[in-house]
């Protein structure tokens, strides 16, 4: 590999059965790597070029998404205009709607066709619940004077929660089940900014004991340099037990 290219694995399709068996990947092509995209259907074995790529695209890259089922894949570009859906394996290419471009996308692990785009321009959390085709915002992570999303994750043990962070904003969480949330829009607050702004809240999900594991940092500008105050903090929490997903400063 060219020490200029990156490969981004950033969609995976998980069988019935619990193994994981399609798997695509994007590839910056902004130094000639080529294919831009590919697909494996083996579990990453093997892997095959797209047979076509989105219009316009010279580059590729970007974030790239595929339906649990293998269904249909979401690719949201680096140097084009618009979200490109493909329900043909990467055959053909059509613009979603509803999803700003460069956007950074996920799929739902467990629900075929459920896809989440942010754009960390805007702020906006979208949802698409027909393979790509057309995305809806469900959540404002721009609310008040933030700079937006930072980061959209599923739970690893299960897929039901969306968690996302914003500038700002803290770490929030939509749950049925542990929040009573009723709506794709029912957002709950998981974790309040501890700093004034700018404040960005980091985090990532893990699976412990069966259930999910939060790790989080928050943390500001530091002005007084090595000598000035702790310009973050690292907290960590459970999905489960008497908070429902509390974190503590660790």
């Amino acid at each position: 590999i060219l020490p200029s290219q990156r490969v981004e694995l950033a969609g995976l399709a998980i069988a019935a059965d619990g193994r994981t068996s399609v798997l695509v990947r994007a590839t910056d092509g902004t130094y000639g790597v080529k294919p831009l995209a590919d697909i494996s259907t083996d579990g990453g074995i093997t892997w095959n070029g797209f047979a076509a790529t989105p219009p316009g695209t010279a580059t590729g890259g970007g974030s790239i998404a595929i339906a649990a089922d293998g269904s249909s894949i979401v690719w949201a570009t680096q140097d084009t205009s618009s979200v490109w859906f493909s329900k043909d394996g990467g055959k053909t290419w059509t613009a979603s709607t509803g999803i700003a471009a460069q956007s950074q996308v996920v799929s739902d692990g467990a629900k075929p066709g459920v896809f989440y785009g942010y754009d960390t321009k805007t702020g906006t959390l979208t949802m698409s619940t027909d393979g790509g085709a057309t995305f809806t915002e469900i959540w404002d992570g721009a609310a008040g004077n933030s700079y937006g999303v930072t980061k959209v994750k599923l739970a690893p043990n299960d897929a039901t929660p969306v968690y996302g962070s914003a500038f700002d904003e803290g770490l929030w969480r939509r749950s049925p089940t542990l929040d009573g949330s009723s709506s794709a829009f029912d957002f709950h607050q998981l974790f309040a900014p501890q700093f004034p702004a700018p404040d960005r809240t980091m985090f990532d999900l893990t699976r412990k004991n069966g259930n999910t594991r939060i790790y989080l940092t928050d943390g500001t500008a530091n002005g007084g340099g090595i000598g000035g105050g702790p310009a973050a903090d690292l907290w960590g929490g459970g999905e489960r037990g008497p908070q429902a997903g509390g974190v503590s400063l660790l």
